[in-house]
């Protein structure tokens, strides 16, 4: 699985869905293994919650879960990465 595409998939569905979302995001919490401090859960309250929201039945592919838990770390510093380049774009 290519993870940074899947994450880049997930990108583009919360930037039509939820707009300006990546400023919700508490990165000193943040962790994609748990369901509260994800990015769905920090955005919906929970990853489930997030998931009807966004009309998914699972995650995987556009980056907000993994069926490998080892994958979760990777995951978590892909999205960092992202939210702070966006971060970055807002601030120059």
């Amino acid at each position: 699985m290519n993870y940074a595409e899947a994450v880049a998939k997930g990108i583009a569905l919360l930037d039509e869905k939820a707009p300006g979302w990546h400023e919700r995001i508490d990165l000193r919490d943040f962790d994609m293994s748990s369901g509260a401090r994800c990015v769905l859960g920090q955005i919906y309250g929970t990853y489930e919650k997030g998931l009807c929201e966004l009309e998914l039945w699972v995650g995987i592919s556009h980056g907000f879960s993994s069926n490998r838990f080892v994958a979760m770390p990777t995951l978590t510093h892909l999205w960092t990465e992202e939210i702070n380049k966006r971060r970055e774009e807002i601030v120059v």
